[in-house]
């Protein structure tokens, strides 16, 4: 688990996050979230983060993003 991000939260803006992609590919949502593809592949992993399989990678929803982050604390007003 070398490189997964377990400590405090990323906390974004709820208007920021509401500007992205309605749906969002691994390598996308890192950029957007600034953290690294371990730590979001960790999230899913444990089946914090919730995404659905595509091909050899993952989608992530931003309305189920919205709802981690508030769930999780990781989103502001």
């Amino acid at each position: 688990m070398r490189g997964y991000r377990k400590r405090g939260p990323i906390v974004h803006s709820r208007a920021k996050v509401e500007q992205f992609p309605t749906m969002m590919s691994l390598r996308r949502l890192c950029k957007h979230l600034e953290v690294s593809r371990a730590t979001v592949t960790g999230w899913i992993r444990d089946k914090e983060l919730p995404a659905v399989p595509a091909g050899e990678g993952w989608l992530i929803l931003r309305h189920e993003l919205i709802e981690w982050m508030e769930k999780t604390k990781r989103l502001s007003k």
